[in-house]
Parts: structure tokens; sequence; C-alpha cells
């Protein structure tokens, strides 16, 4: 109808209304051309909103999980050597050897023999202790003496303190009652004569000064259910799995099998405690 009444328009009317129409043609054109490309962009947004949304759950979701942690295992030889690296704090290391019988020439054989077969002198206490089973230790192992101990506890096994901190003078006493009952003399000592009875009291105590008791972070423990430590039923409770047990609340045991030139001879009742730090990846 419209295109009817152009040819009765006058010629300047025919141009102003097509000029119109191209107008209104050209306008819905571009209208669905902005409206394509705005839901384009839309679209494309969306997959990298999602992507963004999903990784920020993820993120929430691994901040929120627990570190999972691993006991290390260790070689006889690297339990050794995490004690030997060992720093902790409140102890400060010994510089010269204590004496011990009160004859120069007998002690340096006595020290000279203790070092050949692993000894060192050791670190002892610079402040003040605590008690954990009735027995004065650092202040650090206990929570995890009681965690281990409680442990065991669920575990139907009953473990205990026996010994922890031990002053130069104490194992001095303990040393030099144990080696004069072997039959040692000061001058048998000074002279070598009574070498082997030396060497046999080294296999099971520590000369004063070279004791790990000393620093007060080890410990001798029993099953209060047996006479004999070996073979008990906490013994084969924390040693299983290469001491898992102890590992778990940060103790290594301080004189492991399968060792030679350790000081005395393996003791299956004797824990260090090193820190979970040393014990866990």
């Amino acid at each position: 109808m419209i295109i009817g009444k152009l040819f009765v328009m006058s010629a300047q009317k025919k141009l102003i209304i097509l000029s119109l129409m191209l107008m209104l043609l050209l306008g819905s054109v571009s209208l669905a051309l902005v409206g394509g490309r705005v839901n384009d962009a839309e679209d494309a947004d969306q997959p990298k909103i999602q992507q963004e949304s999903a990784s920020l759950v993820d993120s929430i979701q691994t901040a929120d999980e627990p570190t999972l942690e691993v006991i290390k295992q260790f070689k006889s030889s690297e339990f050794k050597q995490a004690y030997d690296d060992l720093s902790l704090p409140n102890i400060t290391p010994i510089v010269l050897p204590p004496a011990i019988t009160g004859n120069i020439e007998a002690d340096i054989k006595i020290q000279s023999l203790a070092e050949a077969r692993g000894y060192r002198l050791r670190d002892v206490v610079s402040g003040l202790l605590n008690r954990a089973d009735n027995t004065p230790v650092q202040e650090l192992l206990i929570n995890s003496w009681l965690d281990l101990k409680q442990r065991a506890l669920e575990d139907g096994v009953q473990i205990e303190i026996t010994s922890g901190y031990r002053s130069i003078e104490e194992q001095k006493q303990i040393f030099l009652d144990r080696l004069y009952a072997a039959g040692a003399t000061v001058d048998g000592i000074s002279s070598g004569t009574d070498d082997a009875i030396v060497e046999d009291t080294l296999a099971i105590t520590a000369p004063p000064g070279y004791s790990r008791h000393h620093g007060g972070y080890t410990i001798d423990v029993e099953d209060p259910g047996s006479s004999v430590f070996e073979g008990s039923r906490a013994h084969a409770w924390i040693k299983e799995n290469n001491f898992e047990k102890a590992k778990l609340f940060g103790f290594i045991p301080s004189y492991p099998d399968g060792l030679t030139n350790q000081g005395p001879n393996p003791e299956p009742w004797e824990y260090v405690w090193v820190s979970r730090s040393v014990t866990y990846e």
C-alpha cells in the first residue's frame, strides 16, 4: 500500500519517505547484529567465570584439608645420625671430660677406651627441668611422652619411664659401682691390665660426660608387666614397623640394632626425643 501511494506523491515526499524507511531498516539490522555480539560475548565469558569459580572452590577445599604427613623410614645409621645432628634448647655441650676415678692416668685410659667404642662427650642440661612419670626430663618432651603413653594404653600396652635426666655425678657413681664390682682397680686401669674389665663395663654403661641422659631428652622405659624390656609387649609395640609408634611422637631409639662403634651395646629400652620435625618427612 505504501509503495502504491509513492507513485502519486511528489518527488520530494517520495525521497523523504524512502529515507525514513531505509533508516528504519538499517536500525533493525544494527540492533540484531549488536544483540548477537552481546550474546556471543556473554556465552564466551560464561566458561571463564565457571572455571574461575571452580578454581576458587578447589583452592578453599585444598586449604581446609589437613596436610598429610609421612613418617620417615630410618636405617640404623640414620637413627644415629639424626641424634648426632640434633640441636635442642636448654642444653650446653660438655667440653672437657669429667673426672672419673680421681686418677688422671686411669681416667685417660677409660676415656680413650670409651671413645674407641664410639662414645663421645654429650650435652648437659643448662636450665630447669620438669617431670614425667615422676622422673626429671626436659619440658619439651613431656606432651609427646604423654601422647605416646596414651596411645600405648589404647592399644592395650603399658609403658613407663624408669630413668630420665642423669647428672654427671650420678653417672659417675653408676659407672664406678659397676667397674669396681667387676674387679677393676685404679692401678689395674692405669697400667692397662684391667682393660678387659673396663671394656665390659663400657659395653653396658657410659662413663660420666658421655651419657645421653645428661641432656634430659633421653629416657629409659619399661613394661610393668615384664621383668625384662627386650621381648616384652611394650618392646614389640614400640619397635614395630621401624619404630613407628616412637617416631609418631618424635622419639627414636638411642642405640639401634645393627651398628657397632656407637658406645654401649644396643639398649632396646632407651629412647631419645628428637621432635616430630626429625621423624616426619
